[in-house]
């Protein structure tokens, strides 16, 4: 018999049942980083939704309430107005949300279980909770290619969205000068050009698993892009976090030096999940950043870094496209569900396409010969 319950923490559920349901290469997803996530952030009101048969899990969810505001996807003339209204009213077009969904997908699944029927036990738990909470949006994502065909029939009343865009570069290169030589020759250019800038200022490149006293100023760096973060709201990473992630052993960090040994001007964060590396966070040093072109430079030496690692994909996340797609990374549209429960948001949904700051190309430039 399917029976569903809700908890407060991921502790409340032991690590070897939380592991045993979902994509096991998915490292965020991870019993180990969801209690680090909870841990660190504590004010996401993060919960999980638990359905067993018998006593075995055979899927969960995470649950999260948040505040979704309006300024932070529109633009332009729309934001400041908003902007200007939220400072006497600092509520104004900001509206509780329900957000249900993970790193993969909204519900994970066990192998092996009936997918429409524990579906269906999720679904009924989460009207239940709409009907305690009242959210003025429930947000269902990311939406997956298997679910996507069945969405009208599992979830009900919802509307299906395309959301942001992500990059993926699928790694097919034996080595790093014949991902040099496959490229069309303007873009072969800017690829030895970027990074010979940085190398005529002489920033050293360092990989490193081992991390953990850098964390201090990873997290300056850190912060200060996500305070300049433009396309969507940047999220500071409590130090506490990267602490974690430093001693977990599926990181790494590349590091851009000004000299040898000199002091830390831009890093990524790498988690390794089997075949595939994620690039978490990144950091920058603004004021010199342009000049030596380092957001490239990291991004070249990504591609490297998987190629040697014998990597077959890196997931580059949903901001800056261009810059990924100019070293040969794909971008696919990526989608939600949405559910809203007034008119008014009802109303405001038919506008926001024209306002919003996540509407971006997706054509592709010809960056390979073939």
């Amino acid at each position: 018999m399917l029976t569903s319950s809700v908890v407060s923490s991921v502790n409340e559920v032991s690590a070897s049942e939380w592991d045993a349901v979902g994509d096991t290469d998915d490292v965020w997803d991870s019993h180990a980083l969801v209690a680090a996530l909870e841990k660190t952030f504590p004010k996401r009101a993060t919960r999980y939704l638990v359905v067993r048969d018998g006593a075995r899990i055979v899927a969960r969810a995470q649950l999260s309430t948040d505040q979704f505001d309006v300024a932070f996807v529109v633009r332009g003339w729309a934001r400041t107005a908003i902007r200007a209204v939220q400072r006497a009213l600092p509520f104004f077009l900001v509206a509780k949300m329900l957000r249900c969904g993970g790193s993969r997908g909204p519900i994970c699944y066990a192998p092996g279980c009936d997918r429409v029927a524990v579906t269906k036990i999720v679904t009924d738990a989460l009207e239940r909770l709409i009907e305690e909470e009242k959210p003025a949006l429930v947000l269902v994502h990311p939406i997956t290619a298997a679910l996507k065909p069945d969405v009208d029939t599992l979830f009900p009343g919802y509307v299906l969205m395309t959301a942001v865009p992500k990059a993926t570069l699928e790694v097919r290169w034996p080595s790093f000068d014949a991902y040099l030589a496959s490229m069309t020759s303007s873009y072969r250019t800017e690829a030895k050009r970027r990074p010979r800038t940085a190398a005529e200022k002489k920033v050293e490149v360092e990989i490193r698993a081992d991390f953990e006293e850098l964390v201090p100023e990873l997290h300056r760096l850190q912060r200060a892009t996500a305070e300049q973060a433009t396309e969507l709201r940047g999220t500071v990473v409590p130090q506490e976090f990267l602490d974690i992630l430093a001693r977990h052993e599926s990181s790494r960090v590349l590091l851009l030096r000004r000299g040898e040994g000199g002091e830390i001007i831009g890093f990524m964060l790498y988690v390794h999940a089997g075949k595939t590396l994620f690039m978490s966070f990144v950091g920058l040093d603004y004021q010199i950043s342009k000049e030596y072109a380092l957001y490239y430079k990291l991004l070249y030496e990504t591609v490297r870094y998987a190629i040697e690692g014998k990597f077959t994909r890196v997931e580059m996340g949903l901001t800056t496209l261009f810059p990924k797609m100019s070293v040969g990374a794909d971008v696919s549209r990526t989608f939600i569900l949405l559910r809203l429960r007034s008119r008014f948001w009802r109303a405001l949904s038919r506008i926001a396409p024209y306002l919003s700051n996540l509407k971006l190309p997706l054509k592709k430039p010809r960056v390979f010969k073939t």
